[in-house]
């Protein structure tokens, strides 16, 4: 949805990535990801397009495995909540995004991208 400056593949999914949004989030649908940005994506990295915006990335890539084991409910017990908090004023964190943490981790770690979560245990867009 909007505008589309990007795009970028990466384990099985793909990334269209708004650059220099006014707003910096990310939609996640499967394997399909909508990410604004508020600058231009940082290609040339030390590690990588995926390591950048903080963790960003990474963390909708872990919606990726929610959506792969919830199925249709994922939609309703973890799409729609996320929007929903991520829209509130209440930053708290919620089991779904901790766990969109934790298990984008898992598979870095498990696949040799990263040995820890560089990224602190919180919602990255806070």
């Amino acid at each position: 949805f909007g505008k589309v400056d990007d795009v970028r593949y990466f384990g099985g999914a793909t990334f269209a990535i708004n650059e220099h949004s006014p707003n910096r989030n990310g939609v996640s649908f499967g394997n399909y990801f909508n990410v604004n940005i508020t600058q231009e994506l940082q290609v040339n990295g030390p590690q990588g397009w995926m390591y950048s915006e903080d963790g960003l990335f990474w963390h909708e890539y872990g919606h990726t495995f929610q959506s792969e084991r919830f199925g249709l409910s994922y939609l309703f017990g973890v799409g729609i909540p996320s929007i929903l908090t991520a829209k509130s004023d209440n930053h708290d964190f919620e089991w779904y995004e901790t766990q969109s943490n934790r298990w984008a981790w898992r598979y870095a770690n498990k696949h040799g991208f990263m040995n820890n979560w560089g990224f602190g245990n919180r919602y990255p867009l806070n």
